[in-house]
């Protein structure tokens, strides 16, 4: 005859391996670069974002030293990134360009000039069926 402590012995392990197996197929990465004010750049050809504040990389697809996410297994993916500039003197403008791109390819694109009001912002979200080895 089984015991309640036996039981629940079993389902904890049963519930631990559960974890083991469901917890290894979640992605997920998000990182921002510092909140010191500045520029990054300017650049006169693209460059890959390198994110200094690297708050959450689970399944470990997030690289900060290439600036790259490389897709670890298949699935759909959630991409969202946001860019904001202010010049703080009026008259004065700033062009700013981002992308997301999939292996060379540009999937997303955002450019702004703030002329008009001296500061500017863009968000853009993407949802992505990725292969591994996807970056």
């Amino acid at each position: 005859m089984l015991s309640m402590l036996s039981i629940s012995e079993d389902l904890h392990n049963l519930n631990q391996q559960i974890d083991a197996i469901a917890g290894g197929r979640n992605v997920a990465f998000t990182a921002s670069l510092t909140s010191t004010p500045g520029c990054f750049g300017p650049f006169n050809k693209n460059v890959p974002i390198p994110y200094q504040n690297i708050t959450l990389n689970q399944g470990h697809g997030y690289n900060s030293a290439l600036g790259a996410f490389t897709v670890p297994r298949a699935g759909l993916y959630s991409f969202s990134y946001s860019t904001y500039s202010n010049m703080g003197v009026a008259g004065e403008h700033i062009y700013q360009k981002t992308q997301l791109v999939r292996d060379g390819q540009v999937v997303s694109s955002s450019w702004e000039d703030n002329r008009e009001d001296s500061e500017d912002s863009a968000t853009h979200t993407m949802l992505l069926k990725l292969h591994p080895g996807n970056q």
